[in-house]
């Protein structure tokens, strides 16, 4: 997508999933069924340099500087507005959605951060009970087949 000024935050995320939407019915027609899956936000920058974010054992060296609260946030409205969008053309053209973002996000909409291994990775052993209860309650059957 070419930046335009003019053009909303919110303009920018559906002219996106609207133009990956146009592929839909090629996926479809091919015998697939496509699950979309929710963006997630990003934790602020005040837990990814405290004792209690895993990545500072993994990442000693990152600098206080290569993040600021306001990209964050940014990121986090974006996710906000990407994901309504996104589950909204889903219903549209009967594709599931799937989300966990409600699962990692605190009454305020912040980010929990015992979910995050770092600033943007979610911590899997924390985090899986809900993505496959999520998966099921969509209908979506997770476990693997065997090939015949």
């Amino acid at each position: 997508v070419k930046i335009q000024p003019e053009k909303t935050q919110k303009e920018l995320i559906q002219e996106v999933i609207d133009r990956f939407f146009r592929i839909g019915p090629e996926i479809t027609a091919m015998g697939f069924e496509p699950v979309f899956f929710g963006i997630h936000p990003t934790t602020m920058p005040e837990y990814w340099f405290s004792p209690d974010c895993p990545s500072n054992k993994q990442h000693p060296d990152m600098q206080p500087n290569w993040f600021e609260k306001g990209i964050s946030e940014e990121r986090n409205n974006f996710c906000e507005i990407w994901n309504e969008y996104l589950q909204t053309v889903c219903e549209r053209n009967g594709i599931k959605f799937v989300s966990i973002y409600h699962h990692i996000v605190d009454k305020d909409n912040e980010p929990i951060q015992e979910f995050f291994l770092d600033p943007i990775h979610l911590n899997h052993d924390k985090c899986i009970h809900f993505i496959v209860e999520e998966f099921k309650k969509s209908g979506i059957d997770i476990m693997p087949r065997e090939k015949q």
